[in-house]
């Protein structure tokens, strides 16, 4: 059915059509890149440029379709205005502000509405100073916010084109197409003015102009900055705009532009009642057939001129208008379309990133050009090079001469039952892949040779031909000496002399020490014992892929593993039981296999759960999972021997310490920083773990969220203070009495254990006493 005419119904209020945007996915990667790569935790706004397209059209409908009038947002978007504030035929540039938050909690807490009345103020104030007769773009300013949310490639984002919103509502008191406006004469000397226009480089890419119309039909096209010439020399005065409105196929509804611009005209030159021109092309020429021209009014607004007033605005794209509070539903978009091998690559790299913006910064580049020779490929050698690999190092040439064998599985992570009889030189390659795919590796089997062990010359010159360096334990200045002045034959005697080197140092001189005969040469230890042990590891990542196979080596074969995480592509490197199989399956799960593949004895369990924590709250329909995952973690530290506390937040830990500690067991709580690491025993005996602060993981950082470390968290374990949210004997009161009630009640308040310990009054009176706390709530944090 035909839509109503453009004559009909007049005045009636003015209707718009409303402007999108369309942004790229390569804008939302270079975001990305900028965040990880230069911003770090600096979330101050950035100025954009956006591509709003002119408006060419086709009078096709279904090629009209593939046409978009909507704002673009493209890679070259991000780069700064005074470089990027060109346009050309096909588009213009828009000057926008992306507010890209640190993490999700941040993008959920953006007061919206405050946001985009800032944004009306701008335009207002460039109304107001003239500044929109020298930059008429500055009446289509826009607003992104956003939170990149790198660890998933995701970006979550909101985008509005702030519109003034007016005491009285616009009329439109008419409206026609400008073919049935204007006279032969007068059309067909604004479609030459119009050409001339599109095409001259100054012009082009101003979406306001002014159409002066004379006495004797002729038309020509100006700046609104020559609004004062125009005046008194024109018989009509045409108010003109890039109207995007006809590429939706609503010929008959102007675009958003024009509520700004009639705002613009009543404040600035008080017109109230505006001659408008949408102009509009088909096929790169001027369309007088579907272009409008049309009469609205608007009564001057009350108070606008106070520098200090803020207007209403609307403009939120999606916005769902209503009663109170307006809804707006975030938009989300997946980056799928990189390279996968870049995209590994890059997420290996992260973390290295991520310490820049707070350690140090790591020159990754050079790091990837740096070339390191690994003088064995066993236990050691295997946990340096993933090591290695993580640091970003992808060179890497591996020397060793044995082979791999069933019992080196549990301590020499990289190897799988299928490398046994492999020689460990050629068997660590592939493994090393399959964790990095950009590593380089070579593998050269060869025996080092060994001062005291003689072998033949011949042997010997085949070794230093392959220019490997000995470096030798006594490589002091006078062994050094001696070596640059023989050469081979200095190497030659030391091998085939068992006391040359010593003789030559002096070491057969030293006398040890009576102490030293004193040292044990090993502990003993009760292997049957160990065996029957039950061990719960809770965290499956890093340290409990490590301690898992640690304690395996040491006897323990019954394992419990929980964790609520997936295998991803990052922690190949790092987490040393994990292949590229693996990647996207539970760790849990994942685990098992490599656990019973390098132990086929070990008795191991996985249990996908996340752990409740303190200061987390749950809504009603989960309050009955997570209180099943409490009691649930309480069977299992009861039923287990050791526990071990492998977790990233210290939030996480609460619960399992508070349980080991009513159970008495023998808790271990680990955790690797970029900069540290911690260790300590408690649960069993009177030290029980303590710290001040609770909340550590909402809004954590990206860098902190790995895991948390320091030697605060346990200043008081051998004496606790009564004042703290973990387990001191008051806490453990607590719990005993209320059981279950007492532990949802920590997770649904985050200040109860707080108020419980006394710890508020605590900081109240520090406060009082103009005593300076570190709070490490002051952070920027943000999320990966």
């Amino acid at each position: 059915m035909a839509g109503p005419s453009t004559e009909s119904r007049f005045p009636r209020p003015l209707s718009v059509l409303a402007i999108k945007c369309r942004a790229e996915e390569g804008f939302w990667d270079a975001l990305r890149r900028l965040k990880l790569d230069v911003l770090g935790t600096d979330d101050s706004p950035l100025p954009i440029t956006g591509q709003l397209p002119n408006i060419t059209h086709s009078l096709d409908i279904e090629l009209n379709r593939h046409l978009s009038s909507d704002l673009r947002l493209c890679p070259e978007s991000l780069v700064p205005p005074s470089v990027n504030s060109y346009g050309n035929r096909n588009h213009c540039p828009v000057p926008g502000t992306l507010i890209n938050t640190n993490n999700m909690k941040g993008f959920q807490n953006l007061d919206r509405e405050l946001l985009l009345r800032a944004e009306a103020k701008k335009i207002l104030h460039d109304i107001i100073s003239g500044k929109v007769e020298e930059d008429p773009s500055l009446l289509l300013r826009f607003l992104v916010i956003s939170f990149a949310d790198l660890k998933n490639w995701k970006v979550h984002y909101n985008v509005a084109f702030p519109s003034l919103v007016f005491n009285t509502k616009m009329t439109l008191l008419s409206q026609k197409f400008a073919s049935k406006v204007l006279s032969k004469k007068e059309a067909a000397s604004l479609y030459s003015s119009l050409r001339k226009w599109r095409s001259d480089t100054e012009t082009i890419v101003v979406p306001f102009f002014l159409v002066s119309i004379s006495s004797d039909s002729s038309a020509s096209v100006r700046q609104l900055k020559d609004w004062n010439p125009c005046q008194g020399n024109c018989q009509k005065l045409l108010f003109g705009f890039y109207d995007h409105g006809h590429s939706k196929g609503l010929s008959k509804v102007p675009g958003w532009a024009i509520r700004n611009y009639i705002a613009f005209l009543n404040i600035r030159w008080k017109i109230e009642k505006v001659h408008f021109f949408c102009y509009r092309e088909n096929q790169g020429k001027p369309d007088l057939e579907q272009s409008l021209i049309g009469e609205a009014s608007f009564p001057p607004p009350y108070g606008w001129q106070d520098p200090d007033y803020v207007p209403e605005a609307i403009g939120w794209e999606g916005e769902k208008p209503g009663k109170g509070s307006k809804e707006i539903e975030p938009k989300e978009i997946i980056l799928e379309s990189m390279n996968p091998v870049s995209r590994d690559n890059e997420q290996q790299l992260m973390h290295l990133k991520l310490m820049g913006w707070r350690h140090f910064p790591v020159n990754i580049e050079k790091l990837s050009h740096i070339r390191v020779l690994l003088l064995g490929a066993g236990t050691l050698g295997c946990e340096v090079a993933r090591l290695l690999i993580t640091w970003g190092v992808r060179k890497l040439t591996v020397v060793d001469h044995g082979y791999v064998a069933t019992s080196d599985l549990v301590k020499q992570s990289l190897y799988i039952d299928k490398d046994c009889g492999v020689p460990r030189a050629t068997a660590i390659i592939p493994r090393l892949k399959e964790r990095c795919p950009a590593v380089e590796v070579e593998g050269i089997i060869m025996e080092i040779p060994m001062p005291g062990h003689p072998v033949s010359p011949s042997k010997i010159e085949r070794y230093m031909l392959q220019e490997i360096l000995l470096v030798w334990t006594a490589s002091i200045s006078l062994v050094l000496s001696e070596y640059r002045k023989r050469g081979l034959d200095f190497v030659t005697q030391a091998i085939n002399y068992l006391t040359y080197l010593k003789d030559l140092t002096g070491i057969m001189d030293l006398k040890r020490p009576n102490a030293c005969s004193k040292i044990p040469i090993s502990i003993p230890a009760n292997s049957d014992k160990f065996s029957d042990v039950r061990c719960l590891l809770l965290g499956a990542g890093t340290l409990g892929c490590d301690v898992a196979r640690i304690l395996m080596d040491c006897g323990v074969r019954k394992l419990t593993m929980v964790d609520c995480g997936h295998v991803v592509v990052s922690n190949l490197a790092r987490q040393s039981l994990y292949t590229s199989d693996d990647r996207g399956a539970l760790k849990v799960t994942a685990i098992l296999s490599h656990l019973s593949e390098k132990c086929p004895s070990v008795d191991a369990q996985g249990i996908q759960m996340e752990i409740p924590m303190p200061g987390h709250p749950v809504s009603p329909n989960e309050a009955t999972a997570v209180l099943e995952d409490c009691k649930r973690l309480k069977e299992l530290v009861a039923s287990h021997d050791a526990i071990f506390l492998l977790t990233d937040t210290r939030e996480s830990r609460w619960l399992p310490t508070l349980l080991c500690a009513d159970e008495n067991k023998i808790a271990i709580t680990a955790a690797l920083g970029y900069d540290s690491y911690l260790v300590m025993r408690h649960g069993a005996g009177p030290g029980i773990n303590c710290e001040v602060r609770l909340e550590s993981n909402t809004g954590s950082t990206m860098y902190s969220n790995s895991t948390w470390t320091g030697l605060y968290c346990i200043w008081t374990s051998c004496r606790p203070l009564h004042k703290n949210v973990n387990p001191s004997r008051w806490v453990l009161s607590e719990y005993r009495r209320r059981d279950m009630g007492f532990v949802m009640q920590v997770i649904n308040e985050p200040t109860y254990l707080e108020d419980l310990t006394g710890l508020t009054d605590l900081m109240k009176s520090a406060a009082c006493s103009q005593v300076e706390w570190v709070d490490e709530s002051d952070d920027e944090f943000v999320e990966l």
